[in-house]
């Protein structure tokens, strides 16, 4: 016998609505009512949860901006994942193997949307720097070395790389589109070891050799010499 029975919403609501009053349900229709709201909840949870990262995240990055298209985006440092680097879906992500090259990726279908109508002598600037585009190539992947691609550069040296061609499933493609961007030996030795550079001058002013490196000498020609 039931003596009594919390029910706050039965003098509120008509006798014709209470069906809407949670505390006359059945146990079955709990149920089934909380299991149809998992079921809304859960898409609607999975898809926030795989949203870029805000930009208050992103406030420590460098940030890689290429003026003449219009680009300016974050750059998040990337780590190999089973021998693969993954590229962050919204914005472009850099790899380091060895001295003085960067490799910088990202999407086509994002971020470098607009990479392809770069033009070798633009300027772009990364972290600071400014660097002159020197080649922009379309390379089938089978193709691509990537030992020569992360490989130790003269100087400093960007390689950007997204997919071009035509598309393959899971976000790939045939060929990938390779910018490269240098910055310039008196550039790199300014900022490293300072304005002065008077003793590196022959009598009519070029500049002879730069030390970057005390087991790498660059010359006037970017030759190097170990």
């Amino acid at each position: 016998m039931e003596l009594w029975r919390f029910d706050p919403f039965s003098r509120l609501m008509p006798s014709r609505f209470s069906v809407l009053n949670p505390f006359r349900w059945s146990k079955r229709a709990m149920r089934v009512s909380l299991a149809a709201l998992f079921l809304v909840l859960m898409p609607i949870y999975a898809f926030v949860s795989m949203q870029p990262a805000s930009s208050v995240d992103m406030s420590g990055y460098p940030v890689l901006s290429l003026p003449g298209i219009d680009l300016e985006t974050p750059v998040e440092k990337l780590s190999l994942d089973d021998r693969r680097l993954i590229a962050p879906p919204n914005i472009a992500g850099s790899y380091t193997q060895n001295d003085y090259k960067t490799l910088i990726i990202g999407h086509s279908s994002t971020v470098f949307e607009n990479l392809e109508n770069v033009r070798t002598g633009q300027i772009l600037t990364y972290d600071g720097h400014d660097y002159a585009i020197q080649s922009v190539e379309t390379v089938a992947k089978p193709n691509i070395d990537m030992a020569e691609v992360l490989a130790a550069a003269p100087v400093d040296t960007i390689v950007i790389m997204t997919c071009a061609g035509t598309p393959l499933p899971d976000q790939d493609a045939t060929h990938r589109l390779l910018v490269t961007a240098t910055r310039s030996i008196e550039t790199q030795y300014a900022a490293t070891y300072g304005e002065d550079t008077e003793t590196l001058m022959s009598d009519d002013g070029a500049v002879l050799s730069i030390y970057l490196d005390p087991k790498r000498v660059v010359s006037v020609n970017n030759e190097v010499e170990i």
